[in-house]
């Protein structure tokens, strides 16, 4: 009897594992922002994520009904990561070039989860790109719950880059889509 029931638990775990395994989502990376400099409350910390080679990226999941835009805040070195979906997105679209390029602002609140230390929430932010004719750079704006203030300034990276490495892709575990997010990486 007992033979039987391990059996029964192994041919169980063995179907389950399979089932997850097929249901695995394929992501699409839309846009790569790597951080040259930021700061927490005012303080420097611009080395440091540098240092740790953060970047932001924007993704999808191509099988997910709902069409979501996903925003993950993700540090290689330590391979650390923060992810979740964009909610409640808004565009503000830059009437008026602004110093001679085009800008496109997006506020949203970004439910989060941390890697490092399964810490969950929503906060705001607000990201702006300014399309300049050399190319793309970013500023993000982050008020987290505790009211601290996290702002990252980068550049987008170049989309043929994005696509030829794999390992961004894989590094991400979940996605949410606004077709205007992207819509720069063919300028």
């Amino acid at each position: 009897m007992k033979k039987l029931f391990y059996l029964l638990i192994g041919i169980t775990a063995i179907i389950t594992i399979l089932l997850v395994n097929s249901q695995t989502s394929e992501r699409v990376v839309l846009s790569k922002f790597n951080i040259t400099d930021g700061s927490i409350n005012g303080v420097d910390i611009s080395s440091h994520l540098l240092e740790v080679q953060a970047y932001i990226i924007f993704y999808t999941d191509k099988n997910d009904k709902d069409d979501p835009i996903f925003m993950a805040n993700i540090w290689p070195n330590p391979d650390t990561k923060s992810f979740g979906p964009m909610l409640d997105t808004e565009l503000f679209l830059g009437d008026e070039p602004f110093e001679n390029y085009k800008t496109e602002t997006y506020y949203f609140n970004w439910q989060y989860e941390n890697t490092y230390n399964n810490n969950k929430g929503i906060i705001q932010a607000k990201f702006t790109k300014f399309i300049e004719p050399n190319g793309v750079t970013s500023t993000l704006i982050m008020t987290l719950e505790n009211s601290d203030i996290f702002i990252y300034n980068g550049y987008m990276e170049e989309p043929s880059v994005i696509r030829s490495n794999n390992n961004i892709a894989s590094t991400i575990t979940h996605a949410n889509k606004d077709k205007t997010i992207y819509g720069a990486i063919s300028n």
